[in-house]
């Protein structure tokens, strides 16, 4: 096929074979020998506008290809190669009176295999002058994580007269640049390798000036220059001195001086005011979501193996830095965390934080304290930040916190999840919380107090305590994210003289182990400690939970819980419907998604039933009981329910099968798994008074 781009001629050619299990492809698209004008009107819409008032000549050669197989089983891609020459180039904006001119270039890139280690990239020569000002470089690059690189770049360009050339739109700007690099070699930080290097950089009376900003960034100077005789990254020194800047005629400056970067040795000076969100204007009429101010006078000065060996008096770090209204995204975090105002006052290696509030989604923070190891942190990306705070907080929203909780309606109907709360792997803090509520899904959580700790990417609660459905709680609980949808737990939960009604109504987890208090009414306790995992959507994965404890019952009555009202209305016994139980402890454990009750006693009556057995969490039971009939219980009924709470299948004896366990493998919450299970065959529902009177024994 000939086509026509706009003006630009392309030739393309094609194939595409359909294999058994994948594909074979071989793509060219070339423009030889075209105008250089003529690939202009190919580029988007955006570029019409200048086109129409700038004079462009020359010629170019384009290549593109596709060529290779697809097989993903066998791990075998395509190979890409894309090729532009310019030749003869000129570009004059608005009959500027000096053009760039001379334009030459020849840039080469080829991802074999669709492998960015076997990347090559050659721009063997890219130049240009306007006037007597010039660019000249050539670069090329091997690889991508441990790049092997052979650089040469030479550059004297006024700024003014480049805008002037090329009609850069929407921006003006001014000063002398001036660039004289050479960088031959191989960056491997893990072998301690950099490119043997020579480079000056340097912008002298600097002025930058958009449309979207009344005001310029001016008096812009920066010099900075870097050298490694050695290859090795121990020789590499890097020095900015000056920097300076001016905006909205607050004076901003920059000193700093790096050596081996092995073991760092710094020397970092910086005072001023930046207005952040401005400043960001200038370059992006999308500036609304940057915001901030930051007011810094501080000095470092000091090596990074004193630093991370405590010869904190070999250090001399000192200053203060003052943030107000600043935005926050991390990769760990949805939302941006944004800073109202903060202090920060550093000495040697400690950062503390005095009046500290800051807001993250509806949730608030205030906080004081302070960060050790900051410098060894900033200057290694091994190192942990150590930290001990005060956070005082009026409202804090969990599932805000959660990994995908800022994503689309479209996205989220893709994952179905919302991600479970990643814990930053880098941290060790300590925290003193005093918080007076917190919600997390349906729970409200009101004035909690006690000790947080962020360690290496868990959470660890320690005697922490909170009123919930207006019972007060302690609580110790250790949490940590394995994947954005997998977490694991393992808390410890005590709970006295808790509405049991109130609780089914307000906790999920609760009516999840618990289904029969939708029944009940009264007071009850809770002493319980459970392990397990959590899904995306930080739900338990059931077959994980490992655990026991003690559910204490006192006051309670169980109205209109089918299966006591089955068995009295199949026994007979008028006393088990809707029983009073005075005081009863009920010790379970929780395995393979099964609930194990130990045997347990209460009187109704003058009746003494006695139950025991398991029970799913899909809702399945398998029960044995005991009716001890009056006046002791000496002589009783026994009965077997099978079946499930809605449904529960009563039966004369004691012989039941054991209910099918099931057992977590990893991904199992990745599914919601089917559980099966297998009672014994159904006794009668119509249990004759002659079967029953069969069936007493004694005890």
């Amino acid at each position: 096929n000939n086509l026509m781009i706009n003006k630009l001629p392309v030739e393309f050619k094609g194939k595409l074979d359909f294999l058994k299990n994948g594909y074979d492809l071989d793509f060219n698209v070339k423009s030889q020998n075209s105008q250089l004008n003529d690939f202009f009107t190919a580029l988007p819409p955006q570029f019409i506008t200048w086109l129409t008032k700038t004079n462009i000549k020359g010629k170019t050669d384009l290549l593109f290809s596709l060529k290779g197989k697809y097989i993903a089983e066998e791990n075998k891609k395509p190979d890409i190669h894309f090729n532009m020459k310019i030749r003869d180039g000129f570009i004059s904006y608005n009959k500027a009176p000096l053009p760039a001119e001379n334009i030459f270039l020849n840039f080469d890139t080829k991802l074999p295999s669709l492998d960015t280690e076997k990347l090559v990239l050659k721009i063997d020569s890219i130049y240009f002058d306007v006037g007597k000002d010039f660019f000249n470089g050539n670069v090329k690059v091997n690889g991508l994580s441990s790049p092997k690189i052979d650089a040469r770049i030479r550059s004297k360009l006024d700024l003014a007269k480049l805008d002037q050339a090329l009609g850069i739109e929407n921006i003006d700007l001014k000063g002398s640049f001036s660039a004289n690099i050479v960088s031959k070699g191989e960056y491997n930080k893990e072998k301690k390798k950099f490119p043997e290097t020579r480079g000056n950089l340097e912008l002298k009376n600097g002025f930058v000036k958009s449309l979207y900003y009344p005001n310029p960034i001016k008096n812009i100077n920066f010099k900075a220059v870097a050298n490694n005789a050695t290859g090795q990254l121990n020789d590499l020194t890097l020095l900015i001195s000056p920097a300076s800047l001016e905006f909205e005629e607050k004076p901003f400056n920059l000193y700093a001086s790096l050596q081996n970067f092995e073991d760092i040795a710094y020397d970092i000076k910086a005072k001023g005011e930046l207005n952040i969100e401005k400043i960001y204007k200038v370059f992006s009429k999308k500036g609304l979501g940057v915001t901030g101010f930051a007011k810094m006078d501080v000095a470092f000065k000091g090596k990074q193996s004193d630093a991370s060996s405590g010869k904190y008096g070999n250090l001399n770090n000192n200053g203060t830095l003052e943030l107000k209204e600043i935005k926050i995204n991390s990769e760990f975090l949805p939302k941006p965390f944004i800073i109202s105002e903060g202090l920060f006052i550093f000495n040697q290696d400690k950062m503390n934080f005095n009046n500290f509030i800051a807001s993250y989604g509806q949730s608030d923070f205030k906080m004081n304290g302070y960060m050790e190891n900051v410098i060894n942190f900033a200057l290694s990306d091994s190192e942990i930040l150590n930290g001990s705070f005060s956070v005082d907080s009026d409202f804090i929203q969990i599932n805000e916190f959660m990994a995908f909780a800022n994503e689309t309606q479209e996205a989220k109907d893709i994952t179905d999840q919302s991600g479970v709360v990643v814990i930053p792997s880098k941290f060790n803090f300590d925290l003193n919380a005093n918080v007076k509520k917190i919600n997390f899904d349906d729970l409200s959580i009101e004035n909690l107090v006690g000790k947080v700790n962020v360690n290496q990417g868990k959470l660890f609660l320690q005697n922490t305590s909170f009123s919930l459905i207006g019972t007060k709680v302690s609580m110790d609980a250790v949490y940590f994210h394995e994947t954005p949808t997998r977490a694991d737990f393992d808390y410890k939960i005590r709970a006295n003289d808790f509405d049991i009604k109130r609780a089914y109504n307000e906790i999920a987890l609760f009516r999840e182990m618990a289904s029969a208090a939708e029944y009940a009414e009264g007071i009850v306790s809770l002493d319980y400690k459970i392990s397990g995992k959590l899904d995306g959507n930080m739900t338990p994965v059931f077959p994980s939970l490992v655990g026991g404890g003690t559910l204490s019952v006192k006051n309670v009555k169980m109205k209109g819980f089918k299966l006591f009202n089955v068995v009295s209305q199949k026994t007979e016994t008028a006393a088990l419907k809707d029983p009073d139980i005075s005081k009863i402890d009920i010790k379970t454990t929780v395995k393979n998604n099964l609930i194990q009750i130990e045997r347990f006693k209460f009187k109704a009556a003058g009746f003494r039933p006695r139950i025991e057995g398991e029970t799913s969490f899909d809702g399945k039971i398998n029960l044995k009981m005991r009716i001890g009939l009056p006046p002791l219980g000496i002589i009783g009924i026994p009965i077997k329910v099978t079946g499930t709470q809605e449904n529960p299948e009563i039966g004369i004896g004691k012989k039941t099968e054991d209910l099918e366990e099931t057992e977590y493998v990893e991904g199992m919450e990745l599914a919601k798994p089917v559980v099966k299970t297998t009672t014994t065959s159904i006794v009668s529902d119509e249990l004759q008074p002659q079967t029953v009177k069969d069936s007493l024994e004694t005890d």
